[in-house]
């Protein structure tokens, strides 16, 4: 499955994502899978000026191989801002901050407590596009 949506109201947009997605291999070595896709954004542009902030969020399930292999489950967000400049129509700078999560879990890989691992980092980058 994917479903978009995109709404444009004055100088606002609104974008929106889900995908959900099963994969299954029916032969030695085989599995199930399922990932599921959500994500989701806001613009606000003002004459040369855009800011913009994402969530995106991804879960991945994956059933125990024939094989033995253990069963991975993870989970993934990212939350994101950014400021967008316009200095002229092929050039643009941006600043931008975001923030990962990531969970994962699986029957034979923990922590030294037991837990699942999960790991965060914090980005923030300044850039310049340039278009042709």
């Amino acid at each position: 499955y994917l479903g978009a949506l995109s709404l444009t109201y004055g100088e606002f947009t609104l974008n929106g994502e889900y995908t959900k997605l099963n994969r299954e291999k029916q032969m030695a070595g085989s599995f199930k899978m399922k990932n599921t896709m959500i994500q989701s954004s806001v613009k606000w542009t003002h004459g040369d000026h855009s800011v913009a902030l994402t969530w995106a969020n991804r879960k991945n399930e994956e059933a125990a191989k024939a094989t033995g292999t253990a069963a991975n489950n993870g989970k993934y967000n990212q939350i994101a801002a950014g400021y967008m400049y316009n200095l002229n129509k092929y050039v643009q700078l941006r600043g931008v901050y975001a923030h990962y999560t990531t969970k994962t879990e699986s029957t034979t890989t923990t922590t030294t407590d037991g837990l699942p691992f999960k790991n965060t980092a914090d980005i923030f980058s300044v850039g310049t596009l340039v278009t042709f």
